[in-house]
């Protein structure tokens, strides 16, 4: 057939643009990590003309990276029964971590969260003999490993019990011996993992003497058995998950020391308090060589910060944080140097700043003002006292780099300007950084930045050359003003070809958990881009509850989560219907996991507005899910039944008009599919038609099926907006 495609006309993004043909594949630094000197770091990258990963050092002076691992301190020997002629094989690198001298790299994965599956084996670099050695050979499951600060110990966690190994003479010492199948050392159970953000469950004191680590018992914790389909007789995995209300895993920490000779040496238990239900929620070593411990109160409105004497189990009180609703945890605090002060990120303002703090002398000042937020401590100069930070500045859907004093106060410094999204990876001193930017209209690029100088040279631009950029939807920012004043953030992205006389239907993505953003000046993914080509408008709105505008705009949902939010999507939905370029009988919503609960609640209490929704792994009743989440936000079941009755979308399954889709996991171990199968229930019991797919031995992030996921969305949508299975435009191109 003749092709009449018009020059002037783009052609649409396709689902198959976007999953065979990956036109928004981006690319990045991969695992970069800065050497001491300040002046170098390594990445992992492919080796040319071979399978192979290798390590390369880049030099903020040279250009041309070098590769440290020769191809053939990789190759590894052929597998028993395999051809030595086939071709050679590589050792794969999941992660590396430089020994402190940085003479060895040790080869192994990084602590990562939600990290189920160990390494089974983990491999040396020596630098100086370019050769690979394999160790702790006779364990075939390790977990959180790493260098001892004297580069000659390695540690690790094997079932469940933590080790310690001599790298010179290969003896190994077990350190820990009180594992079960309900009680771990050095690691986590998975409630600790997804909702404190802990993987790592050991660390090495700084002269290397000792070993600090959790020791977690799940005993009392509820099983879940989650189906497996592909087994004759579906025998269930079985994880451990308190829900709202449920007995938690116990958390103690404690310390070996390794001059204790013996055997089975002994561990001294720090003293953290008598509340067996508090989340030891972060722990590391300060320069004096004791542990700073963060302790949080079950329901999260008081955190602690203790100094623990790792000799005697002692523990005092640094600092202690409260809060009348919700505190938010953050990462371990920076120190300045070998000082006792360190930064500390707190809200008791209203709003997340940095202030300064001192082991003796509690909080001493703020180091940051104003109605804005600070997100992320990218680095600290000890030397010339200053902070790199990032923050929510011009306004919420932005993120700039920042530089403050530490001691002096005064405004902070730009060190970014351009619109977008900005973030640093610093080298010890800060004085040159990785620099990431991305904006909704720039992909991401990579590039050496130097705190006085500027930009170096771009290391990863991202030009996206089978992108053709004319074919994308533009990106606009805008308010939605609601009554009492209320001023919501937002975004849309409308159809290539959309005509200003011709209304278009319009699909809402939302999330919409507490302090969450959807509305940000950042590179995304793809499927707004196929949606619009489609000709849908693509709409993002934040609501009250969402993060960046202080505490009182985002602990207003607290005991109600999803209320207030459903109320700001749908009074939004009501302000699209009277703009000239939607259609305000084609209004829709969808969202995944808390925005897949979102989705539910829409359209039951915004029946009037919403034509169809579409809900991914929703929670449909928070009393499902788990502890340390929901009660932060919700209270327990026992303390507040009326709010958890109120904020199910299951009771509200009556009001059902519009078109529903319910899509889940079977193995979701995060929100459990037990909480879509409820709702289905109650469509069902009440006669409600609605439609349903189901993805056997997919967990939550439906990993592996997502050209389905999208495939499903996208013609449940084209259908509830009476569009054709290629739509009108794209026919007229095709044609």
């Amino acid at each position: 057939m003749e092709n009449n495609i018009h020059p002037s006309v783009p052609a649409p993004i396709t689902l198959e643009d976007l999953h065979k043909g990956r036109i928004f594949e981006t690319k990045s630094l991969r695992s970069p990590h800065w050497m001491q000197d300040g002046m170098r770091f390594s990445v992992l990258e492919k080796i040319p003309d071979t399978d192979a990963t290798g390590i390369w050092m880049h030099s903020v002076e040279n250009p041309e990276p070098q590769l440290i691992t020769p191809l053939q301190a990789l190759q590894l020997p052929p597998a028993p029964g395999e051809d030595p002629a086939a071709a050679p094989r590589y050792l794969p690198i999941p992660g590396m971590q430089w020994s402190p001298d940085e003479n060895s790299i040790l080869i192994a994965s990084l602590p990562a969260r939600r990290s189920s599956t160990p390494d089974s084996q983990a491999h040396l670099f020596n630098l100086h003999t370019n050769t690979t050695t394999q160790i702790a050979a006779h364990r075939k499951n390790l977990r959180c490993i790493k260098w001892a600060p004297d580069s000659r110990h390695i540690g690790y966690v094997s079932d469940d019990e933590l080790f310690v190994l001599n790298t010179e003479t290969g003896e190994e010492r077990q350190l820990t011996f009180s594992a079960s199948p309900t009680a771990y050392n050095g690691r986590f159970g998975w409630v600790y993992e997804e909702e404190l953000g802990l993987a790592d469950g050991w660390k090495w004191s700084p002269n290397g003497g000792s070993i600090a680590y959790w020791h977690v018992d799940e005993s009392q914790v509820p099983a879940v058995d989650l189906p497996i389909f592909t087994e004759l007789h579906q025998k269930p995995e079985r994880t451990r998950y308190p829900k709202a209300g449920d007995l938690n895993p116990v958390a103690r920490i404690g310390v070996v020391h390794l001059h204790d000779a013996r055997e089975r040496p002994a561990t001294i238990w720090l003293n953290t308090g008598p509340d067996p239900e508090c989340y030891l929620a972060r722990m590391q070593w300060t320069p004096r060589n004791t542990l700073l411990i963060q302790k949080l109160n079950r329901p999260q409105n008081r955190l602690d910060l203790l100094e623990a004497d790792p000799h005697t189990g002692v523990c005092r009180i640094v600092h202690a944080e409260t809060a009348e609703k919700w505190l938010e945890l953050h990462d371990e605090v920076c120190f300045a140097g070998k000082t006792n002060r360190f930064l500390w990120l707190t809200p008791r303002s209203g709003y997340m700043h940095l202030w300064l703090a001192d082991l003796d002398e509690g909080l001493l000042h703020p180091i940051t003002e104003g109605e804005w937020e600070v997100t992320t401590l990218c680095g600290l100069d000890a030397e010339q006292k200053m902070a790199l930070f990032q923050a929510a500045l011009p306004s919420p859907t932005e993120r700039q780099l920042y530089l403050a004093p530490i001691e002096a106060k005064a405004s902070p410094i730009p060190i970014t300007t351009e619109p977008g999204s900005h973030s640093a990876l610093c080298s010890h001193s800060t004085d040159w950084f990785l620099h990431t930017f991305s904006s909704c209209s720039s992909p991401p690029a990579v590039s050496l930045h130097h705190l006085e100088k500027g930009i170096g040279r771009v290391l990863v631009e991202n030009t996206m050359p089978s992108l053709d950029r004319s074919r994308l939807a533009e990106t606009r920012f805008f308010k939605i003003e609601l009554a009492e004043g209320l001023a919501l953030n937002a975004l849309c992205m409308l159809p290539p070809q959309h005509k200003a006389e011709k209304p278009c239907p319009v699909l809402m993505y939302t999330y919409g958990g507490p302090g969450s953003q959807v509305v940000r000046n950042e590179w995304g993914g793809g499927f707004d881009q196929v949606l619009a080509s489609a000709g849908i408008a693509c709409v993002r709105v934040d609501g009250r509850g969402s993060g960046m505008r202080g505490l009182e705009f985002e602990q207003c949902t607290w005991k109600r989560m999803g209320i207030l939010e459903a109320e700001d999507q749908i009074a939004a939905a009501h302000w699209l219907a009277q703009q000239p370029w939607a259609n305000p009988k084609q209004i829709a919503i969808w969202g995944w996991s808390y925005g897949g609960f979102m989705a539910c609640n829409c359209i039951l209490r915004g029946a009037e507005i919403f034509c169809a929704a579409a809900a991914v792994a929703p929670v449909t009743h928070w009393s499902l899910y788990d502890s340390i989440y929901t009660e932060r936000y919700m209270q327990t079941p026992a303390e507040n039944p009326e709010g958890y009755a109120e904020t199910s979308p299951i009771p509200l399954a009556e009001k059902l008009q519009g078109r529903f889709l319910l899509m889940h996991g079977s193995n979701d171990d995060n929100v459990h599919m037990q909480n879509a199968m409820r709702l289905a229930a109650e469509f069902q019991r009440l006669g409600k038609p609605f439609e349903m797919m189901i993805y056997p031995g997919k967990r939550h992030g439906m990993e592996g099926v997502h050209p389905h996921v999208h495939a499903t969305l996208l013609s449940f949508f084209r259908r509830a907006f009476n569009l054709p299975e290629e739509s009108a435009d794209a026919k007229e191109l095709t044609a």
